[in-house]
């Protein structure tokens, strides 16, 4: 509990398994002997999609049977160039994103990932969802995750509903902002 006075350490409690949460609603301190100040400068940074979620464009592959929405970032690691692919694709198929949102709406997230998140919450003041998904159709998977903090990527939809482009935050969003959130002071987890 690090340097906190005798008189306040009983309003703390040291957290080893999410079982001695229980239903307490005391303030929670990290396994490791950091105090106070220290824990308010810690931020948990996640990906969404094959970390928490399922692949929303592996999962509409499934639904459509389109083989080339099997191409992932392991495939192209050029970010930019598969969503221009993908964007292609589509549209060639004549997939819009009312398609793409009912197939989003139905994911689930991935055994233990709500809870996780859940059991998050009381431990670190600030957890952030950084992905490179499209907030226009991955909105029921935030909800899912309960609402939390998240730095995502838009698409540009036509008047018929057709993704026709997509704006990336920034190029290298996920690295850049995690080391401009520790250039911040903050200890990114």
């Amino acid at each position: 509990f690090g340097d906190l006075p005798e008189t306040t350490k009983k309003d703390y409690v040291k957290v080893y398994a999410s079982k001695v949460l229980g239903d307490r609603k005391l303030q929670y301190v990290l396994e490791e002997d950091i105090d106070i100040a220290e824990r308010d400068l810690v931020m948990v940074v996640l990906d969404v999609e094959g970390t928490l979620m399922p692949e929303a464009w592996l999962e509409l592959q499934k639904k459509t049977g389109i083989e080339g929405l099997k191409r992932t970032t392991a495939h192209e690691p050029d970010y930019d160039k598969l969503m221009r692919y993908r964007v292609n694709l589509l549209r060639e198929h004549n997939i819009k994103i009312s398609d793409m949102i009912e197939v989003v709406k139905d994911l689930k997230p991935l055994p233990g990932a709500k809870e996780f998140l859940d059991w998050l919450k009381p431990l670190v003041p600030r957890i952030l969802l950084l992905t490179d998904t499209f907030e226009e159709y991955a909105m029921p998977m935030f909800e899912q995750l309960g609402y939390p903090s998240v730095f995502c990527n838009s698409l540009v939809v036509d008047s018929d509903g057709f993704i026709c482009d997509h704006i990336l935050r920034l190029k290298d969003q996920k690295r850049k902002a995690v080391e401009s959130f520790q250039r911040l002071n903050f200890r990114v987890i």
